[in-house]
């Protein structure tokens, strides 16, 4: 029974030090805070990962794992954790999402509401012209706008001002 408690105890505090966090992505040329939502996806935040569902493929299937070193981002791969994001030099990570393999071709830095950041863009054998999409990554608070086509969304809590620093 003692045995059973300290498991109880255990689960809890694991499930107590998760958060769930729903991010929003709005269409970045109305600028109204009231804009519905065009894209969301879970981030799931625990000790030392994130697990972010639906930002790279199917919200349904789709969940990646990643972890913060300092300014470096690591993404599982498997049972081994690869580069994503290292800010002394550029990095071109392979996502795997929904079967099939993403390369994410590291295209320089720029800003957006004063927040650095590297833009990746998608290449890869599954992935066709119409698919190209450009993520802005910022190592302090993720992938932060999303442009695909002429479409570009914005995370609306950067579009409202409110995790800019």
């Amino acid at each position: 029974m003692k045995y059973l408690f300290i498991c109880l105890c255990l689960l809890s505090s694991y499930a107590y030090a998760q958060s769930t966090q729903r991010i929003v992505f709005v269409t970045e040329a109305s600028r109204s805070p009231d804009t519905i939502a065009a894209f969301t996806y879970n981030r799931i935040c625990g000790k030392n990962m994130l697990k972010e569902e639906g930002l790279f493929g199917d919200p349904l299937t789709s969940t990646h794992i990643f972890r913060q070193v300092n300014q470096d981002w690591y993404y599982k791969s498997g049972n081994a954790w690869k580069p994503f994001y290292l800010h002394a030099q550029p990095v071109h990570p392979v996502i795997q999402s929904d079967g099939v393999s993403c390369k994410l071709m590291n295209r320089g830095k720029d800003s957006l509401a004063g927040i650095p950041c590297t833009l990746y863009e998608t290449t890869g054998s599954g992935v066709v012209v119409s698919d190209h999409i450009i993520f802005w990554f910022s190592s302090r608070l993720g992938v932060i706008r999303i442009v695909a086509n002429s479409l570009a969304l914005v995370r609306k809590d950067i579009l409202n001002g409110s995790n800019i620093e």
